[in-house]
């Protein structure tokens, strides 16, 4: 197998999983699969259109997503829900508290 077919199989393989994800989250947000299915289209096409051409690398954004859960128990905290906050994120008691501390700091 040439290393051009490779990469042609690739980058199908990488649009229709992007075509794919976002038709399932579509879903979970109500649309049917008829326009989930419109949309996750003009995504990939979208896509394409912006980015085709471009070799690039995805970043696992970890700080992102840490971002985001620090800030969703921040939010959620009604001051003695610790415990429930940490089985919900799958963290322990100990660090539902250095969280909230770091928060109340700033």
């Amino acid at each position: 197998m040439s290393y051009s077919y490779r990469m042609t199989v690739r980058r199908h393989d990488l649009l229709v999983d992007v075509a794919d994800r976002t038709m399932v989250i579509l879903k979970r947000y109500g649309l049917d699969d008829g326009k989930a299915q419109e949309a996750a289209d003009c995504v990939v096409d979208d896509l394409v259109e912006n980015w085709g051409g471009q070799c690039i690398t995805v970043p696992k954004d970890m700080k992102y997503r840490n971002a985001k859960r620090r800030q969703a128990i921040v939010d959620a905290f009604d001051g003695g829900n610790h415990s429930e906050l940490a089985t919900q994120h799958g963290l322990s008691v100990n660090a539902v508290y250095k969280i909230l501390k770091r928060a109340q700091a700033k």
